[in-house]
């Protein structure tokens, strides 16, 4: 979760004081996970209804009460998360809530480190708190003792493995793509409110055909049956909303998801899609291997084509859900332009992005795609303020590719319908033609301090 390390210091000073006014004699036993039950990916927990006060799931309450979860060793559990009624999923008189093994924690050594559980024994403590104005006390509080394994068991050594995408003619998948970026200025306090940044669309990707060599066309697009949204400050707002034709492209590619020609039609030169599939080996390859890789990654709304190389590795064999994958992990880095807020926060021309893949190795099936970027920012007086709309229209910003909504001079698409193009870019965002140079917005004179910024992108295949 973006900047949870913050998160942190405010719900350990919580606990802190909570667990001075604890007392002993808890009675409450989890239902689920049982005594030393095997776990990985994301566990369900559920605990008794008659565990909770009676006001946690009342909505109107102000100093609502809340559940903390605790992983570590016996007698020495770390803080992990809090969790609000909104949180959690009532069933008679059970409630559930996930704990997700493999995100990041944080401890008091460090806060701003991201650890992560290894496979092992651990302690998993549930504690009810009611809260007041200054304090917070432990209700009732439960443990049990879980063996938590993510990774697959292998053979010593264990043989190498061959990944290709599986891509059949008339195959056809759907990915969402949710975005959540915060921002932070110099001291490392968040600038866009406390809920940040968020966009989410779905890209369509059919096979159309496959070559007697192997190579792939694939047509990519926006899902016409799901909105392209934004949401700062509260405010959502939905692109390309007046569009026939979404963004497409025909691609040529191969079975290990090098795009070999990034847009196949001369006429669709004003599209662009990010892309999707992760770039494989061609060899067989075992844990520590490592190949080059790339990746043209546009977050609809929010940026214009990011273009990302670097090396990614083979990780780790890894349950995802209940699926056998490789685990894959690549450290790229790339040149554009972010801005946002009016072009008030802008970041600079390098964006690293660290991005983990999971890829299930017997189906060839990407199973998801979690890509961090981390990139400084200029931010000018007035940042974090909300100011006009959502949807830049700054005439100072030139177009390239398609705009969202906009009105202006008409360009025609492969089937002849005249389309507006808009004047500018989103969030104050410049537009980049294929294979053309970024433009720039205009820049502020006034005083600028620096920052930095958090994106994080989840690419998960819809079912």
């Amino acid at each position: 979760m973006i900047c949870s390390f913050r998160k942190y210091f405010l719900y350990a000073a919580v606990l802190m004081a909570a667990a001075q006014m604890a007392s002993p004699g808890w009675s409450m036993t989890l239902v689920s996970p049982t005594a030393d039950q095997v776990v990985h990916g994301k566990v369900k927990v559920i605990i008794p209804v008659s565990a909770l006060p009676d006001k946690f799931f009342d909505i109107a309450e102000m100093e609502k009460p809340f559940i903390s979860i605790y992983v570590g060793q016996p007698g020495s559990e770390s803080f992990f998360q809090a969790l609000s009624a909104g949180a959690v999923v009532r069933d008679g008189d059970i409630i559930a809530f996930m704990w997700d093994t493999k995100a990041a924690y944080h401890d008091a050594s460090d806060a701003k480190k991201d650890k992560f559980f290894k496979d092992g024994a651990y302690s998993l403590r549930i504690d009810i708190h009611e809260q007041t104005t200054n304090k917070s006390r432990v209700l009732d509080s439960g443990s049990v003792n879980i063996m938590l394994k993510n990774k697959l068991d292998r053979t010593n050594p264990a043989p190498g493995v061959s990944l290709v995408n599986n891509l059949s003619r008339g195959d056809q998948n759907i990915y969402k793509f949710h975005t959540e970026m915060q921002m932070f200025d110099s001291v490392g306090l968040p600038i866009l409110g406390t809920m940040g940044l968020s966009g989410d669309f779905r890209v369509v990707q059919s096979v159309e055909d496959v070559r007697p060599n192997g190579d792939i066309m694939m047509r990519a697009r926006l899902d016409n049956n799901s909105p392209v949204a934004i949401s700062l400050f509260g405010e959502r707002a939905k692109l390309y909303e007046y569009d026939k034709v979404l963004p497409n492209v025909y691609r040529l590619m191969n079975k290990y998801g090098e795009v070999l020609t990034e847009n196949i039609f001369r006429k669709q030169a004003e599209f662009s899609v990010t892309d999707v599939l992760p770039v494989l080996p061609k060899t067989s390859v075992k844990e520590g291997d490592s190949w080059p890789s790339q990746m043209n990654l546009k977050l609809e709304g929010l940026t214009d084509m990011i273009r990302l190389s670097g090396p990614c590795s083979l990780d780790s064999f890894e349950w995802e859900g209940d699926t056998e994958c490789v685990k894959l992990v690549s450290k790229m880095e790339g040149s554009g332009i972010i801005s946002v807020n009016g072009n008030k926060i802008r970041s600079g021309s390098t964006i690293k992005a660290y991005v983990v893949t999971y890829f299930a190795y017997k189906t060839g099936k990407m199973v998801s795609r979690i890509i961090t970027l981390d990139f400084p920012v200029s931010i000018e007086a007035g940042a974090g303020e909300k100011s006009g709309s959502l949807l830049s229209t700054d005439p100072n910003i030139a177009s390239g590719t398609r705009g969202p909504t906009g009105t202006g001079s008409a360009i025609d698409d492969d089937m002849g319908r005249g389309l507006p193009k808009a004047p500018g870019g989103i969030m104050g965002l410049p537009r980049t033609p294929v294979g053309g140079a970024a433009t720039t917005p205009t820049t502020s004179s006034g005083p600028t301090t620096k920052g930095s910024a958090l994106m994080t992108v989840t690419i998960i295949p819809e079912k």
